[in-house]
């Protein structure tokens, strides 16, 4: 992300990370690539379990600090004295236990089952270089046509060329009315990209607020779906954003009470669309879990059944889908859509000589390096994620968005908060960037509907126009039904 002069400013720095259930196992290939079963996935870590209790049975009455022995019956005696409820799941008709060592000391003719609370993962480092970067000082808010947005006029934001965004902006279709829901690490509200944009939030992280953002992650992803135009351009500028807080610190994960309660609150509070940039690394071992996976479903059902749409990261694992035991939530979960990373593929070279940006062409149009690819249903949809960068040009295939200015890039015992200014963005690359694309699209969508209620029909009506519209980019069997495009998916009929 280097433009010589005045304009632009950078700051390198070590260890970028690339977003979501990350890792940086390089894609596999061949024909044994197809349903690889190299490794055995193994189960996430967890946060204690998951009771969940039979329809009819009101766990709403139950509150966090109850003793197990005076919600259900307890095999184990001395498990019933230290077992304590930690919270409660509504969605699923679920309370969270810690304490109990084995499971099966649970009984009771009101439960159902006793599922592990496993942690989803948000970000893994890789060792690659990212940039901090400050725009055109002079600049102001450009509004719904953004396309004088400094990142975006210096062809920097190339992902929205690629999508056709822009070709949305020019009459004026910015997504107004839509509410994006984004369930991720908190947003800075008082980021200059977001200043008088009308943002709602909530934390689902004890005693932390939704618009503080010190792993980053939250903000970046959010200002893919809207920003003012101040410094860089979005995919839907008049959409409006949510944030439900699920992560926090540095890196981290976020339980599954917490993820699905994110979810329920988002629905509860109007949300048009969710966007989930979360996974568990590697998958869930599906022999293993059938009872989680069919109720971390369950949760998410109670979203896309009352007309939410939901847009999940395809997972960063490089595994060509479908794979052998393994499942990847949110993203393989029913009516959720799976998004995949595209970036610059092995023959990229750079925007232009001496660092002149000139519009990318079909060498950004390759599957990125790290991203989970496959067939429908296991990846929908293909977006911008970025891929690796150069050593000669670090950032130019990384997705640039909005830096929180309490992204803490070192640890909590010694901060390094390289984006305290208020004007900063930063590059970073993963299917979680893609995703946001995509929510962003979905966005645009719903606005051509402004006063039709949100329902199934017009989720489901919404998932056909995003389907419809997409670029044939490659094979159905790495970037799902093509390519996303905004401006196809917002003139066509559907």
């Amino acid at each position: 992300m280097r433009i010589s002069g005045s304009q632009l400013s950078t700051l390198l720095l070590a260890g970028a990370f690339l977003a979501a259930c990350s890792d940086s196992t390089p894609p596999t290939s061949g024909p044994s690539a197809l349903r690889p079963t190299a490794s055995a996935a193994r189960n996430p870590r967890s946060a204690g379990y998951i009771i969940v209790m039979k329809k009819g049975s009101n766990v709403s009455r139950i509150r966090p600090g109850a003793r197990l022995n005076s919600v259900v019956s307890v095999r184990n005696a001395g498990a019933a004295q230290t077992a304590v409820v930690t919270s409660i799941v509504p969605s699923i008709n679920g309370m969270v236990v810690d304490g109990i060592a084995d499971p099966s000391d649970i009984s009771g003719a009101d439960v159902q089952d006793v599922i592990p609370n496993y942690i989803a993962d948000i970000i893994d480092p890789a060792a690659d270089a990212l940039d901090v970067v400050a725009p055109d000082g002079t600049q102001s808010p450009t509004g719904t046509d953004q396309s004088a947005a400094f990142f975006f006029a210096n062809y920097t934001q190339w992902g929205y060329r690629k999508i056709s965004a822009n070709r949305v902006w020019i009459p004026s279709r910015g997504g107004a009315g839509a509410k994006v829901c984004m369930t991720d690490s908190g947003i800075d509200i008082g980021h200059t990209a977001f200043l008088g944009k009308t943002i709602t939030g909530a934390s689902f992280i004890a005693n932390s607020s939704p618009f503080l953002d010190t792993v980053g992650h939250g903000s970046h992803v959010s200002g893919t779906v809207s920003t003012n135009g101040n410094g860089g351009a979005s995919v839907a500028p008049d959409a409006t954003l949510m944030m439900a807080k699920i992560f926090n610190g540095v890196g981290g994960g976020a339980a599954t009470d917490v993820v699905l309660n994110a979810v329920k609150w988002c629905t509860d509070n109007g949300a048009d669309i969710i966007n989930m940039s979360i996974g568990f690394t590697g998958g869930v071992p599906t022999a293993a879990n059938p009872a989680f996976i069919a109720f971390y479903e369950a949760g998410l059902d109670y979203a896309t059944s009352r007309g939410v749409l939901i847009v999940a990261a395809a997972g960063n694992d490089g595994l060509q889908m479908p794979v052998t035991d393994r499942t990847f939530l949110p993203a393989e979960a029913p009516g959720v859509v799976s998004v995949a990373a595209t970036g610059p593929n092995a023959a990229f070279a750079p925007f232009g000589p001496n660092l002149t940006w000139q519009v990318p062409g079909p060498g950004f149009d390759g599957i990125a390096s790290y991203s989970n690819r496959g067939p429908v249903p296991n990846v929908d949809l293909s977006a911008p994620g970025g891929n690796r960068p150069t050593a000669a040009f670090p950032s130019q295939s990384l997705i640039i968005s909005v830096c929180s200015r309490q992204f803490n890039f070192g640890t909590a015992a010694s901060p390094v908060f390289s984006c305290a200014a208020n004007n900063f963005w930063v590059s970073e690359a993963g299917t979680s960037m893609a995703s946001p694309h995509v929510a962003g699209v979905a966005a645009l969508i719903r606005a051509r509907w402004p006063n039709t209620a949100r329902s199934t029909a017009l989720r489901a009506k919404i998932e056909n126009c995003l389907y419809k519209s997409v670029d044939n980019v490659g094979s159905s069997n790495t970037f799902g039904r093509g390519r996303v495009n905004a401006y196809k998916a917002t003139t066509q009929p559907c």
